[in-house]
Formats: C-alpha cells, structure tokens, sequence
C-alpha cells in the first residue's frame, strides 16, 4: 500500500503545481504502521485560504477525481474517485483548520504513543463488528475515544469529532 501512497501524493504534487500549496499529507489511520484501519488512503492537500479555490481547481483537473464539497466539516473539501484501489479519500484543507488539527494529532500521537494508538486500535476493531446505516453513524459513534486521543494529544477540538 505504501507504493500506492507515494503515486498518489506524486500526482497530487504534479496537479497542484498549477497552484500554490502549502502541503500535502497523509493522515488517517493507513498513515499510522500497526494502527487498525480501512483500506483507506486519506491524504489531505493543505492550503492558505486565498489559495483553496485553486488548489480545489487543481484537484479537480487530476481526471477522475470529483469534487463533493465541504460535506458537513468546515474548511475541508472532499474528493472521490470511484473504482480506484485502494480507495482513497482525498482532501483540500484550509491550513490551521480544526480538521487538519485533528487529523494530525490523532495521526501524530498514535505513532508516538504506543497505549493511545492500542485503545484507539481496540475501539476501532469493536466498532467495526457493527452494522453501519452510514458512515456517519459510524463517525458519530468513534466521537467518545477521538475526544480521548484528541485530548492525549493537546489538540482543543470544537466538537471532539474528525
């Protein structure tokens, strides 16, 4: 999967150079070795506001990819491209957003700490024996142990949610 990884941020750096951004990273719970996870790639392109409406313009060319809006969280835009394996979800994100916080915190602790990454790890696996109605149920129901690593991280999250 780390192959896969590193051709997709390729190609997000050669789609964005027709716009200035201020990086791009890898995050979610496939960006974290031995971290329970959906084959799941979620990358995140991050950018100044002035440049977002270019960055999301520069997306958009990489052929495929469609644009399905900020879908409920704040300063992150999402993308989807179906039928690539592994799927993956891709991002615009505002830099300093609480999105980005919370996904590089929670990313960032659970490489660093190995009980945090474990007990997030168990929850996940748990909630993953669980029929969904959708994925954000699903989401909903990670919120108590996010607001848990969020905090073992030091990221103040508005609503504890990802």
């Amino acid at each position: 999967m780390g192959t896969s990884i590193l051709r997709t941020q390729r190609r997000i750096g050669r789609g964005s150079q027709r716009s200035p951004v201020h990086k791009h990273r890898h995050v979610g719970s496939t960006s974290v070795p031995g971290l329970a996870a959906k084959p799941i790639i979620d990358l995140s392109v991050v950018s100044e506001a002035e440049d977002v409406p270019a960055a999301i313009e520069a997306l958009t060319a990489i052929g495929g990819y469609a644009y399905m809006g900020e879908m409920g969280i704040p300063h992150r835009h999402a993308f989807r491209k179906p039928g690539i394996l592994p799927a993956r979800n891709l991002y615009v994100s505002l830099n300093g957003c609480q999105s980005i916080r919370n996904h590089i915190g929670v990313r960032d602790i659970c490489r660093k700490d190995q009980e945090v990454r474990e007990t997030y790890g168990r929850a996940k696996l748990e909630l993953s024996k669980r029929e969904w109605e959708s994925v954000d149920e699903y989401c909903e129901a990670k919120n108590d142990i996010l607001t848990w690593v969020l905090e073992k991280a030091g990221v103040s999250s508005e609503d504890g949610s990802k």
